[in-house]
């Protein structure tokens, strides 16, 4: 995941401040602490410098080299997540864009990109990306997911509320 999260924060003008703290936070929420400083370096090695540090933005599409690195990421993620996992790591890509709203189309492409390799359904990518850009997920309201709200003000900001797609709510596979 770190690898994904990499490519997509060098898109455009680079990693923002903000996409690193996400990232960041993630990490140690989610690993214990030497794991977490491990996993970031390994993110900071593939991420590329801060916006305006480099500058060097580019429009259009990520790079070859980028396209067949997310390619070959997502493919061996396909083979050891099962789909309900795959979905939660679109998910978190889709989060880490929206910590500052960069939707720019180079990213995009990407998340398009990750949502096809992983075969999740244009309904379930369409609900993900309106949960995500929604400004109350506790609000949102759609039969195919139920929002657990986790999170009491002392804990981190940024860190929003969990979700659980309902399976029995989900296309069957084909």
């Amino acid at each position: 995941m770190m690898e994904l999260f990499a490519l997509i924060v060098k898109q455009d003008a680079g990693m923002l401040q903000s996409e690193r703290d996400y990232v960041s936070a993630f990490l140690q929420k989610q690993l214990t602490h030497q794991s977490a400083d491990e996993f970031m370096t390994l993110f900071l090695e593939n991420a590329g410098p801060m916006a305006g540090t480099e500058s060097k933005a580019v429009a259009g599409s990520a790079s070859v080299r980028d396209s067949i690195r997310i390619f070959q990421t997502c493919s061996k993620i396909n083979k050891t997540l099962t789909q309900e996992q795959r979905v939660i790591v679109l998910m978190r890509c889709f989060e880490l864009i929206s910590t500052d709203g960069q939707y720019t189309p180079q990213r995009m492409n990407i998340i398009n990109t990750i949502a096809e390799v992983f075969k999740v359904s244009q309904e379930e990518f369409t609900v993900i990306s309106q949960f995500v850009r929604e400004e109350q997920p506790e609000a949102f309201g759609d039969p195919s997911m139920l929002v657990i709200n986790t999170c009491h003000s002392s804990d981190m900001e940024g860190q929003g509320p969990f979700v659980v797609f309902l399976t029995a709510h989900r296309p069957s596979p084909t």
